[in-house]
């Protein structure tokens, strides 16, 4: 091998080795970000200071319902597979019972934005389903049943609504 031959191997190992360094880098730094940010973690926090008050049974119920059927039609990675006929269907219902709960009046300020937000993606989605979209609503309906009936299949939160994590 020529010295020239040498010289330009030592470069590109010495530029892959920048490179794997500098990935390495990434990953360490993103790791200790999201084990330092844990958004579940504030957000259980946020809720023992700071429980949902003034939330009708009617609410609790609903909330519930919505979450096991988003969770039979997203949950366990069948959002991938989604069945877009299935997911407009329930969109239709969701956004005439949110409408009627929303009608009705919902005394938690929070739980009433989240509700309206909820309603606004179900119209959306009753005619054209898009997978984030009911992605979406599954999360609203997964953080809303943690902070008010107090779900707890798993501690993990999305942050999505302004009742826990927003």
């Amino acid at each position: 091998m020529t010295k020239k031959q040498e010289k330009k191997k030592s470069k590109w190992l010495s530029l892959l080795i920048l490179i794997i360094g500098i990935l390495a880098a990434g990953v360490i730094g993103l790791s200790i970000y999201y084990h330092l940010n844990d958004p579940s973690k504030e957000a259980m926090d946020q809720l023992k200071k700071n429980p949902p008050k003034n939330i009708s049974n009617q609410e609790s119920v609903l909330i519930a319902e919505y979450h096991a059927k988003y969770n039979d039609l997203t949950g366990y990675g069948s959002i991938e597979e989604l069945d877009m006929s299935e997911a407009k269907s329930l969109s239709a219902i969701l956004e005439k019972d949110t409408n009627e709960i929303i009608s009705r009046g919902i005394e938690n300020k929070q739980v009433s934005e989240d509700f309206k937000q909820i309603h606004a993606i179900a119209k959306a989605t009753k005619n054209k389903a898009d997978k984030e979209q009911i992605r979406l609503i599954h999360r609203y309906f997964h953080d809303l049943d943690i902070a008010i009936n107090q779900y707890s299949d798993t501690k993990d939160v999305f942050g999505v609504t302004k009742t826990l994590g927003k």
